[in-house]
């Protein structure tokens, strides 16, 4: 199967395009910029118009769209929603064309940036430009494609991570720095995030057993965030450092409750093991 991957030089897209080699599928990447990989075609969703899309992706079996300008403030920008948006609806159409499986990484704060709960049945409201952009993209795919997978994924953690989740901010500093961050209320906030490597799991999933629908998409693992922390500091610092909590400042809770697909997860503290392990092997 020729599977195409936007996105693919991102955090989530080297981790994808990587076990997808492994387990051989015939892996092409689309790209802004030129690499040193042989199987990657360079295409600007900016700036590229749909035939040209087309004609650059005449090949695929399967499309995963990774590519997104994540940006969480509340000013409008003409880039989130040429690239979220229309990019995304551009190549949808190309999809639609060719009669293939079109896979959108979507984000699960449709239902609210504050919700503290998001399930199925919780109302979208989507609240800052990026989300919007992100809402009408999938609103096009629901009525014009028929092979489509939406992923509403939450926050995702690892190595090197986007780090507007202040779980990699922390990650990546006790790794870089051998410290951990003071959290900035009383760190009893619950969160389920995925672990990166899961979430290329779920992807392939979706690939191999040609899954279609929308889905929530976050970890196995519920926990307060002090206890995220805790097991942070465990694993990478022996617990020989100590980081502290602001009591009277309420965290609040964000948890995406989804439908588990059939693939083994990590738990918060196998995931930092596993990054661990990673590291070592480098």
């Amino acid at each position: 199967m020729k599977v195409y991957v936007t996105g693919a030089t991102g955090f989530v897209g080297k981790i994808l395009v990587k076990k997808l080699d492994d387990l051989g599928f015939d892996t092409w990447t689309l790209v802004r910029s030129r690499t040193l990989r042989n199987k990657e075609i360079v295409l600007d969703f900016a700036t590229c118009s749909e035939p040209e899309i087309y004609e650059k992706i005449s090949g695929a079996n399967c499309i995963v769209h990774l590519a997104a300008n994540v940006d969480f403030r509340q000013d409008f920008s003409e880039e989130i929603y040429r690239i979220n948006c229309l990019g995304t609806i551009a190549l949808a159409n190309a999809a639609e064309k060719l009669n293939v499986h079109f896979i959108l990484a979507s984000t699960a704060l449709i239902a609210g940036m504050r919700q503290e709960c998001i399930n199925q049945y919780s109302k979208d409201q989507p609240n800052i430009p990026y989300n919007i952009a992100k809402y009408i993209a999938e609103e096009y795919i629901i009525q014009h494609l028929k092979a489509y997978t939406i992923l509403r994924i939450g926050g995702i953690y690892g190595y090197n991570g986007p780090e507007h989740l202040f779980l990699n901010r922390a990650i990546n500093k006790v790794i870089d720095h051998h410290q951990i961050p003071d959290i900035q209320n009383n760190g009893l906030g619950r969160r389920n995030y995925i672990y990166v490597g899961d979430l290329c799991k779920w992807i392939i999933h979706v690939i191999e057993n040609k899954i279609t629908g929308k889905y929530l998409t976050a970890g196995v693992e519920t926990l307060p965030l002090k206890d995220i922390f805790t097991q942070l500091n465990q694993v990478f610092l022996d617990n020989k450092s100590n980081f502290t909590v602001a009591e009277h400042i309420s965290g609040t809770d964000q948890v995406i409750e989804f439908e588990s697909p059939d693939i083994k997860m990590h738990t918060y503290l196998a995931a930092f093991n596993d990054i661990k392990t990673q590291l070592a092997v480098q």
